[in-house]
């Protein structure tokens, strides 16, 4: 009889169990996010996916990488994604011409853009490429954009070649251009084969930039704030992860892109962790988006007041999230 009794105590334990795990399961609130393209400047969202900071805040993720960012607004603007992962200044502009959409937390922080050339060149500088042939993505890209704006403030005279971006080294290395501007993992493919680093804008922008960010719509925000505040809790934990184990942070980069080289994705993703280009909290700072601004200006895609940090920006959920971030 007591055996008896043990069995039923035991199988009551386990359906108790189980039913426990799909109520959990059950919980889950699911929401869709369109991410621009995929690429590893988004790693700080991938690693908060893989590590399960989604999960641990009650959401479940389904991701649709859209091709750009206008179809990563507009599935934003329509209903079909909850979020978007892109440029904060073309959420700005969505906004500016009347979508109600609001910045609610930092993606990426640093400036993802590098000036490179062959290890056997002579240039050196930036004041070397005077006359030369510079190669960059067709616009509109913020590689090309932030290109001109430096060779303008520098007086330097180039002879633009505008590209599908992605070919830059391929050109580099056929000697069809002096120099190339590219972003990761371009960069670490151009250095592993014995290219040279010129200029970094990361390290020479100060206080960071607005590149990417993430976007969602004002009735989101108002009828499901709890589900902003979960997501932004997810990559603030994924952010103070990453700074704790870089190399599971690497792992997570191979993992999402298989068809490249692991070298090449290991030193891509360390090398934007060395230079801050991923955020280490999700409050994008008047700063930074007053440096992505000033860009978009001098540029000619937005007048001055066009695009303001106070009505863009709904920075109330990032701002609990980075003070989760500081108590723990």
């Amino acid at each position: 009889m007591a055996a008896i009794t043990r069995r039923i105590c035991v199988c009551m334990a386990f359906v108790l169990l189980v039913s426990s795990s799909a109520s959990a399961q059950s919980k889950l609130t699911k929401v869709t996010v369109f991410q621009a393209i995929q690429t590893l400047l988004y790693t700080t969202y991938y690693v908060a996916i893989d590590k399960g900071f989604f999960a641990k805040h009650g959401l479940e993720i389904n991701t649709v990488t859209a091709g750009n960012a206008s179809n990563a607004i507009a599935a934003l603007i329509s209903g079909s994604a909850t979020f978007c992962i892109t440029d904060p200044m073309t959420i700005g502009i969505a906004r500016h011409k009347g979508a109600p959409l609001k910045v609610v937390s930092a993606a990426v922080t640093g400036v993802p853009v590098w000036i490179v050339v062959r290890g056997d060149s002579p240039i050196k500088t930036i004041k070397d490429l005077e006359g030369k042939t510079v190669t960059s993505g067709v616009k509109p890209t913020t590689d090309t954009y932030l290109l001109e704006d430096l060779m303008a403030k520098n007086h330097i005279k180039i002879n633009e070649n505008l590209i599908a971006l992605g070919g830059e080294p391929a050109a580099l290395f056929a000697g069809k251009t002096d120099a190339a501007v590219v972003y990761s993992p371009q960069v670490d493919e151009v250095t592993s084969q014995g290219g040279r680093i010129i200029y970094s804008f990361t390290n020479s922008v100060k206080d960071g930039w607005a590149f990417s960010g993430v976007g969602a719509r004002e009735e989101t925000i108002a009828k499901n704030p709890e589900v902003i505040q979960a997501f932004d809790d997810a990559l603030a934990d994924a952010m103070s992860f990453m700074r704790e184990h870089p190399e599971d942070a690497e792992n997570v980069g191979v993992k999402e892109f298989p068809n490249l080289p692991a070298p090449l994705v290991r030193a891509a993703v360390k090398r934007m962790i060395a230079e801050h280009v991923y955020p280490t909290s999700p409050v994008l700072t008047s700063a930074m988006f007053n440096n992505a601004v000033k860009l978009q200006i001098s540029v000619g895609t937005i007048k001055p007041g066009d695009i303001t940090y106070g009505d863009l920006l709904d920075n109330k959920f990032a701002d609990a999230a980075a003070r989760r971030m500081s108590s723990k």
